[in-house]
């Protein structure tokens, strides 16, 4: 490949494209699906699992402060130190990370079928355990990690789509939206 920037030419017998945490660091999403959709061929596969969350880890007041309450019902040894995401920090020490994060669903659906779809939650558990060292200490702490999935699950259980920061897609190209050159101007722009 020439990278993203150039011309992407697929290996003879690619059939399957695996996603692993990537596409969430990805500047032109629209421009590596559509190749993508291109270079697959017509019942070939993406298998995708990603960070699907808010753009740059910018959460919204609800779910901040969802986070925030379910922090305070933990031990205090539990309790992680709660810092809103600091976006110029972001910018300056990981400029690609959650770049358009919430863009990967939306631009998945324009070139591909997705044939299936599995919200793996995180909306709350995922801030409060990833760096926690209480967590880590050796002792079991499985009822505490199962009351923060519970708590996750009922946040995310009334409209799982915008509420789940990671997703695992399953999906096979879609030919008929490489057809339409006015669509894709558009989504171009």
């Amino acid at each position: 490949t020439e990278g993203c920037e150039g011309t992407v030419k697929a290996a003879d017998g690619v059939d399957l494209v695996v996603n692993f945490a990537a596409m969430h660091h990805v500047a032109r999403i629209d421009r590596v699906m559509r190749q993508l959709c291109r270079q697959l061929p017509a019942d070939g596969a993406l298998m995708s699992w990603d960070y699907v969350g808010p753009h740059r880890n910018q959460y919204p007041v609800h779910q901040w402060e969802a986070m925030w309450q379910l922090n305070r019902t933990l031990p205090p040894a539990m309790r992680k130190e709660m810092r809103y995401p600091h976006l110029p920090t972001m910018l300056a020490s990981d400029p690609t990370e959650a770049i358009h994060s919430e863009l990967i669903m939306a631009t998945m659906r324009r070139y591909f079928h997705l044939d299936h779809v599995r919200y793996l939650g995180g909306a709350l558990a995922y801030e409060l355990l990833c760096f926690n060292d209480g967590f880590f200490d050796g002792a079991d702490h499985s009822s505490l990690v199962q009351t923060l999935l519970d708590a996750d699950a009922a946040y995310m259980a009334d409209d799982p789509e915008p509420n789940s920061l990671f997703v695992f897609a399953l999906a096979r190209p879609n030919k008929d939206a490489l057809l339409d050159v006015v669509q894709l101007a558009q989504w171009e722009q």
